[in-house]
């Protein structure tokens, strides 16, 4: 996570990078339509059960939203609205992705991930 997490930080501006996260998650179709998003259902079924396992699967997202936050923090959105900006993206390509696998959609996840690139442009 953290290293895919350096490797949007390699873009000088916020928005640029929430950008290109959308990119990456684009260029993983090929692994989201028949597969879901490997983190999510890694914390499901880690969060089946309490313990540290749990705890952990938790940090993963933990790590994304900390990311996206920081990323509207730069882009001028005070802390509330940033944490609930970071909320809104993670959710949506999370709920995205397992859209686009249970119903096995190339097409779902491309217009969904140009509505949030669109939603983006705007801030």
């Amino acid at each position: 996570m953290e290293a895919f997490i350096a490797r949007r930080d390699r873009h000088t501006a916020p928005g640029q990078r929430l950008h290109r996260l959308l990119g990456a998650e684009r260029a993983s179709e090929h692994l989201l339509v028949p597969y879901g998003c490997p983190h999510g259902s890694l914390s499901q079924e880690l969060n089946k059960e309490d313990g540290q396992p749990a705890t952990i699967a938790a940090l993963l997202f933990q790590a994304y939203l900390d990311w996206a936050e920081t990323q509207f923090r730069l882009l001028g959105k005070d802390e509330e609205e940033a944490k609930d900006s970071a909320i809104d993206l993670i959710a949506s390509m999370q709920g995205t992705f397992l859209l686009t696998n249970s119903f096995r959609s190339p097409e779902l996840l491309e217009r969904k991930l140009q509505r949030l690139e669109t939603w983006l442009r705007s801030l």
